[in-house]
């Protein structure tokens, strides 16, 4: 034993190997907590975006319409922040592994309470309305990247598929003219009378309506009318 030990001085004193300082080991230690909260805080960040992206998705129109709602689903799904998810996981995956006895835990534990944390802390965050903050942030920060209110626009701008939103700019007794979000000019004309009676509550604003486009004109037959959210 004691050859062994005077052999392993040797080897030191021969590489002039010399101890790690202990502020090193609490450096590290330190930054894998760092990185362990930053990446679980930017998992929540973004299941905020996805709550906030998928409960200001006007779902209900595939039932008032011929839609497929499923064919829709798949396009309106928000991919980026999904992506952006599991790629935090992944990283809160590899930190957790890098703490000590991280090893003993495995692959579905550690997704699973990063999932929980992520999920509770995300719905947090979009109640105060950080959601909404977030998805407007990127929208002005990523060329590329498409808002919940931009996708809502591009939904209720499918007159073919019954289906236009825009502003009420005129009123008189039986219609109204609507300016939509390519600021192209609708003549909306309805026989309810209960659309109607809304119809009167609603000049200046932006409105929601499910009907079906007239041919040969740029007329709108409306069978239902919703408010648009304010921000």
């Amino acid at each position: 034993m004691k050859n062994l030990s005077e052999k392993i001085l040797t080897e030191i004193k021969s590489r002039k190997m010399k101890p790690i300082p202990r502020w090193l080991f609490v450096a590290k230690k330190t930054g894998i907590i760092a990185l362990a909260f930053t990446t679980t805080t930017l998992a929540s960040v973004g299941f905020a975006a996805i709550i906030h992206s998928l409960l200001n998705r006007d779902w209900f129109v595939y039932r008032e319409t011929h839609l497929p709602f499923f064919d829709r689903l798949l396009l309106d799904l928000p991919y980026l922040w999904l992506l952006f998810l599991i790629l935090m996981l992944v990283l809160i995956y590899l930190n957790v592994h890098s703490f000590e006895n991280g090893y003993r835990y495995s692959v579905f534990m550690i997704i699973l309470g990063s999932l929980l944390i992520s999920i509770t802390a995300g719905a947090v965050f979009s109640t105060v309305g950080f959601g909404r903050q977030i998805d407007e942030i990127v929208d002005q920060t990523l060329p590329f990247y498409t808002s919940s209110n931009e996708q809502n626009t591009n939904i209720w701008s499918r007159p073919k598929d019954g289906l236009l939103g825009g502003k009420i700019v005129r009123q008189d007794e039986n219609n109204f003219e609507l300016q939509d979000f390519h600021n192209n000019l609708w003549l909306i004309e309805s026989s309810n009378q209960e659309v109607s009676t809304i119809e009167k509550k609603l000049l200046g604003q932006q409105v929601k309506i499910i009907g079906k486009e007239k041919e040969n004109c740029a007329c709108f037959l409306a069978d239902k009318i919703l408010p648009w959210p304010s921000n």
